[in-house]
């Protein structure tokens, strides 16, 4: 007989669990800041073109730094890498919390310091994203790896459904100081769960190739996969033509006059919308 399917043994392995709780707090502490931060840049501004710089801001040397981040991921602690890119991120959203409180009349004549923040907060995931992805893989059993992934993926869309509602919401009903002291407690639980993953660093093969070569391996094994490759292109096209969420803030304020609540509603539904499909495939 054949052995009976385990939907949870993935949720057994103790490291798992600890990098899967720290991923999903993690995200709801980033969706929230994201939230907060679109609102509070157009309540502060009223410039749509703010909100685009928003996203520029982060995305800019997220985008930039990707390659030789994966590098780094490949030849240091991915552990320790994701750790102090977790503690950046808790510490752009005390620096953020810092700004509300004690900066408003600063930021009333510029926004500019909340857009260091979230470049410093970009870099911070740009390393973050590689080195927590690579870990999570070696920490499962390769049998389990399918598993790992099917939980790992609908454990990120329910803290992206939740995390920009709930954004939403504090910052309606209790303003932004408390949205940003929510945001830095998940930050600060998440880094402490992730410390909880025993992991012991395999040391890498000795390479004689230069930084550069090691950059272009990746984009050279791709260009030789024509699945990949239209996989890639296609998700590369749809995020950058796909920045209509940006503006959600405008539509929130002056279109539907729903205020936060509604905008973290509607930052909370494309992974709603993704989630539901998942659930119906």
């Amino acid at each position: 007989m054949a052995e009976r399917h385990d939907p949870y043994i993935s949720l057994r392995n103790p490291n798992f669990l600890w990098y899967v709780s720290s991923l999903v707090v993690l995200t709801l502490g980033t969706q929230i800041q994201a939230t907060v931060v679109a609102w509070q840049v157009y309540a502060l501004t009223k410039d749509p073109l703010s909100l685009g710089l928003v996203g520029l801001a982060e995305a800019l040397p997220f985008i930039t730094a990707a390659l030789y981040a994966g590098h780094i991921a490949d030849r240091h602690d991915r552990k320790l890498l994701s750790l102090i890119a977790i503690a950046i991120q808790l510490g752009c959203g005390i620096a953020l919390l810092l700004l509300t409180v004690y900066a408003r009349p600063l930021l009333a004549r510029t926004i500019l310091p909340m857009y260091a923040v979230v470049f410093v907060s970009g870099i911070a995931r740009s390393f973050l994203q590689p080195a927590r992805t690579a870990l999570g893989a070696e920490i499962v059993p390769r049998e389990t790896y399918t598993n790992a992934i099917t939980w790992r993926s609908s454990l990120w869309q329910f803290a992206a459904v939740v995390g920009p509602a709930a954004g939403g919401m504090i910052y309606g009903f209790s303003g932004a100081r408390l949205a940003y002291i929510v945001e830095s407690v998940f930050c600060a639980i998440a880094l402490v769960l992730f410390a909880r993953i025993a992991y012991t660093r395999v040391p890498p093969a000795v390479s004689e190739l230069t930084i550069g070569e090691n950059l272009t391996v990746g984009i050279r094994f791709l260009l030789k996969q024509p699945e990949l490759l239209g996989a890639q292109l296609l998700d590369l096209f749809s995020v950058l033509f796909g920045g209509a969420p940006a503006l959600l803030p405008i539509f929130a304020s002056e279109i539907l006059h729903t205020g936060p609540e509604g905008l973290g509603v509607m930052r909370a539904a494309p992974a709603a919308g993704a989630v539901l499909i998942s659930l119906l495939l």
